[in-house]
């Protein structure tokens, strides 16, 4: 169960979030944009904040060069405190492992009452390093979570006004 004071984010299909907007990367219009706005009050899908982000302070919204690996999880609701417990159990040595890798969020939404949905923000320096870092997706951490997920799809982004 999410706590009741955890953070209230909404990801919304324009380019009016102040936390975070992004721009296609790859396999979009070109004028599509998907932003992450703090509060629950408003349009747009509601989002709680799991583990990260600690803060809606632009401090702790995504920033700096490169792509943003935009990542959907599914997994049965009995089993998403663990998927979180996992996740951040291996960010550490995850973003270690990839210089430049910085996970700036995973975010929790209730489609169903038998299925959580998890939103992975993550910064990659380039492609080339999201591609290498799926060899260390074999830590113990991630293959259990991996066990754990029914469904998973990414999508590339850039921050909207970067090169």
């Amino acid at each position: 169960m999410v706590d009741a004071v955890a953070l209230r984010f909404r990801l919304l299909t324009n380019s009016i979030g102040s936390w975070a907007v992004f721009a296609p990367l790859i396999g979009h219009w070109s004028n599509e944009r998907l932003s992450i706005a703090p509060g629950e009050d408003g349009p747009g899908l509601q989002l709680v904040a799991t583990a990260r982000p600690t803060s809606t302070l632009p401090l702790d919204a995504p920033v700096g060069p490169g792509i943003f690996a935009l990542r959907w999880f599914e997994c049965a609701d009995p089993d998403a405190d663990e998927f979180v417990d996992l996740s951040v159990g291996a960010w550490p040595a995850f973003e270690d492992g990839t210089p430049g890798t910085r996970i700036f969020g995973l975010f929790r939404t209730d489609p169903a009452p038998d299925m959580v949905r998890f939103l992975l923000c993550t910064r990659y320096p380039d492609l080339a390093a999201w591609q290498s870092s799926r060899v260390d997706t074999n830590t113990p951490d991630f293959s259990r979570r991996r066990a754990l997920t029914r469904r998973t799809q990414v999508s590339i982004w850039r921050l909207a006004g970067s090169a």
